[in-house]
């Protein structure tokens, strides 16, 4: 029997770098102990081997790239030929993260979120950090990891979805995923 993908996108922390205009974190701060992180780890593991899944883990926050158990978890998936996936805003990406990310051997692609022109994004994610989202995916491109820009469309930025397509086509960036906002509250 072949077996299924489970995909496992997981909150490994709060903490953030930035404060998003449409965030619906109420807390920066929060991070699991390793322990607790590791426990569910083994947990996810054991899940998709009673049901004869293939495991796929997507690492996200906050902001994962400020978590100090983001490499000795992708070194567990590693270990256990689980894929894993990087969903980040960018900003953190820099030689160093490069150099351990040139390291790891299931590592499927980094997706960061771009979300319109740089007028918008800057909007929704302070000033400078369309350019520094994009100075990430650079940086990820000329050392062979896959990226994915991820944009999600909402009525302040859905014209704007042309314009992004052409600049990610224009800086080569290996995928393009759009997905749709789900309010949630009153706002």
């Amino acid at each position: 029997m072949k077996k299924k993908k489970h995909v496992l996108q997981w909150h490994i922390l709060h903490k953030c770098n930035l404060r998003c205009s449409h965030c619906y974190q109420e807390d920066y701060v929060k991070e699991c102990s390793f322990d607790e992180l590791e426990k569910v780890f083994y947990q996810y593991l054991s899940f998709c081997e009673k049901n004869n899944f293939i495991g796929h883990i997507n690492f996200t926050g906050g902001e994962p790239f400020l978590s100090e158990h983001l490499f000795v978890l992708i070194d567990l998936c590693d270990r256990y030929e689980i894929s894993y996936g990087i969903l980040t805003n960018g900003t953190l990406i820099d030689s160093r993260n490069i150099e351990l990310l040139k390291k790891c051997r299931k590592l499927s692609f980094v997706q960061i979120s771009i979300d319109g022109n740089r007028e918008t994004h800057d909007n929704v994610r302070g000033q400078g950090n369309f350019d520094k989202a994009f100075c990430g995916l650079e940086l990820l491109k000329k050392s062979g990891i896959q990226t994915m820009v991820a944009f999600t469309c909402h009525k302040k930025n859905k014209d704007e979805l042309k314009e992004l397509i052409k600049i990610v086509r224009r800086r080569k960036i290996d995928r393009f995923w759009v997905d749709r906002l789900i309010p949630i509250g009153s706002n």
